[in-house]
């Protein structure tokens, strides 16, 4: 082999060595799905368009090969999706413009699930937050504020979830979102007074 290949072959090896020696991303700590899958029983804001699911072919084509398409419809809020900041404020960035960086980090889990069970409207305060600090030490800056309402068990059924055609006070989702993006979860982020009731 030429002195050349011989170098070739010590640079790949080399590379090769360097990938397999480093820490896998995200190789400790819990992973925690929280999807539900989309369906006909998916549930969205009372206003709505529910999901649809337009089968475009399944099956054998004329020329022998298997092919599967669907065409879908669905609205933004529904489902597991993500309230964008532009939801709530005319400067806010859309998904797109979120860095994926700022949407993957350590999270906090507070539990919130037994006043939130008691009370349809009830509001998560400052005092839960530090409730949680009390027993478990400072909320880290930038990590991701996740509530446990307790309401996963009532999905996928719209009267016990969302209440019928209760929608909760804009005012109430308003002070959510504020808190949590007052703790950095997205950052740069301003509370809209337009919002208020």
């Amino acid at each position: 082999m030429c002195p050349k290949r011989y170098s070739a072959l010590a640079a790949i090896l080399v590379l090769v060595t360097g990938c397999t020696s480093q820490p896998k991303p995200w190789s400790s700590g819990h992973w925690v799905d929280l999807t539900h899958s989309f369906s006909t029983a998916t549930l969205y804001w009372p206003t709505s368009e529910p999901f649809h699911l337009d089968p475009v072919f399944a099956g054998t084509t004329e020329k022998g090969f298997h092919y599967a398409a669907n065409r879908f419809q669905a609205s933004e809020h529904g489902g597991t999706h993500m309230d964008a900041p532009v939801h709530f404020a005319a400067n806010g960035l859309p998904v797109d413009q979120i860095p994926v960086d700022r949407l993957i980090g350590p999270a906090v889990a507070i539990d919130v699930s037994s006043r939130a069970l008691a009370d349809r409207d009830y509001r998560v305060t400052i005092a839960d937050l530090s409730a949680w600090e009390a027993r478990h030490g400072a909320i880290p800056e930038q990590s991701i504020l996740l509530l446990h309402t307790g309401y996963e068990r009532f999905w996928p059924d719209p009267v016990k979830y969302l209440g019928t055609a209760y929608l909760p006070p804009v005012g109430a989702k308003r002070e959510l979102h504020c808190t949590m993006f007052k703790l950095g979860t997205l950052g740069g982020y301003t509370c809209p007074t337009e919002v208020d009731p």
